[in-house]
């Protein structure tokens, strides 16, 4: 199964549920990235990323948005 299937098949069987980040909350299927100190990772506000993105160390978040699947690479801005 190649990876645009495979997470179409997780939009599926995935249950929509409240996700809260400090005073936001999110109605979804899919969490949001943790941790980033740890992950090497610089995010401003108003930047989310979902769990099942990968984010290379060195990467900047600015106001953005990075969806599942995606591969962001050390150094880059978004």
């Amino acid at each position: 199964m190649d990876i645009k299937k495979a997470i179409l098949q997780y939009f599926l069987i995935q249950n929509i549920e409240v996700i809260e980040a400090g005073p936001f909350e999110f109605y979804d299927k899919i969490p949001l990235k943790r941790d980033y100190a740890n992950l090497g990772v610089r995010v401003v506000p108003q930047a989310i990323a979902r769990y099942g993105s990968y984010l290379a160390p060195g990467v900047v978040m600015m106001p953005s948005y990075i969806n599942i699947g995606a591969y962001v690479d050390t150094g880059t801005m978004v």
